[in-house]
């Protein structure tokens, strides 16, 4: 059955306005009769048949597909922040799974400088940091991408062009080794006011153990529809689709996010928990000492430590700890197989 973008956003905001069927502290959570109801309730309000509705929600799993959809029709232009890299991941390949172009893997040119005795170990510790490129200088192993990809920098390209790390824009093109068909060796990327770059493999190296270093070749560039809130600092942008509920994990997220869009129409929230919203108690000091030193007519900042009530999110991201034991189940089946 063909779902449309409008039906697809429809079937979201039911979900959440259903918290039986995603909130483990609801009471009626683990009740199999109503959750029954509430996925009938949510079939009969968009004029679905139960099945298709189930089939197409497919729970968590498909969820970060269809947000991804929410944010083609908000725009093409829109970023979206989210407290955790897990979030940004997910949705991240959901956004680039819903792109028509065929999928492009780049491999970076890695060379591992050791002794011999120790070549297993490293190549071990680089396999096992793989997942966490800030462990590998912000360059990834392998670089999935497509014609029309939203990419962002990871590295001070060219200053006085404004391409430094964080400017976001769209592959145009892939050219290829004339010696290695297999082997990409510029990517052309245009950025905002229509500035096309030819951007090539940038080399690094760094250490993975006392005596062990890896030089990579790669593209310093990463998928952009998504980046963490403190990637986001020193962005600015027109527009954005923030989650800043219950994943937040730290002082000041919650202002950072909104901080990074430049006018209150641009703002739009997927979840908003009130009690995330909270500040250094050592900054609003600092704040009234210098309030007190040099603009005495200001009154003082107050410090509220009232526990504000939690809001329940609208789960759209499978957990990190869900999508590892994931993980392994389909290893240990190959390993079987």
């Amino acid at each position: 059955m063909e779902w449309s973008n409008e039906a697809c956003i429809e079937l979201i905001h039911e979900y959440e306005l259903k918290p039986v069927l995603w909130n483990p502290s609801h009471e009626y959570y683990f009740s199999k009769t109503k959750k029954q109801e509430a996925w009938e309730e949510i079939a009969k309000n968009i004029n679905k048949d139960i099945e298709d509705v189930k089939q197409k929600h497919s729970l968590l799993g498909s969820y970060p597909r269809e947000k991804s959809k929410v944010l083609k029709t908000i725009g093409t232009g829109k970023v979206c922040l989210f407290p955790t890299k897990n979030m940004c991941n997910q949705f991240n390949t959901a956004m680039l799974a819903s792109m028509e172009q065929p999928e492009i893997k780049l491999n970076s040119i890695d060379e591992i400088d050791c002794p011999r005795y120790l070549k297993k170990r490293a190549n071990e510790v680089l396999k096992k940091n793989e997942d966490d490129s800030s462990l590998t200088a912000g360059l990834e192993n392998i670089l999935t991408i497509k014609i029309g990809a939203r990419v962002m920098l990871r590295r001070n390209i060219d200053v006085s062009k404004g391409l430094v790390n964080g400017s976001i824009g769209n592959i145009e093109n892939i050219h290829w080794d004339v010696d290695n068909s297999n082997r990409a060796r510029k990517i052309t990327i245009q950025f905002k006011h229509n500035l096309i770059y030819e951007l090539e493999r940038v080399k690094t190296k760094f250490q993975i153990l006392s005596n062990a270093y890896v030089h990579r070749e790669q593209f310093p560039i990463c998928l952009a529809y998504a980046i963490t809130i403190h990637k986001s600092q020193g962005l600015s942008l027109d527009s954005a689709l923030l989650e800043i509920g219950s994943s937040v994990f730290t002082k000041g997220q919650a202002y950072v996010g909104p901080s990074r869009v430049k006018t209150l129409d641009g703002v739009h929230l997927i979840n908003l928990d009130p009690s995330q919203i909270k500040s250094q108690e050592s900054s609003i000091v600092e704040y009234n000492r210098l309030r007190t030193l040099y603009r005495p007519d200001l009154a003082k900042l107050n410090i509220n430590r009232k526990r504000v009530k939690k809001i329940p999110d609208s789960e759209w991201a499978i957990h990190s700890n869900i999508l590892k034991v994931q993980e392994n189940i389909n290893n240990n089946t190959k390993k079987k197989l």
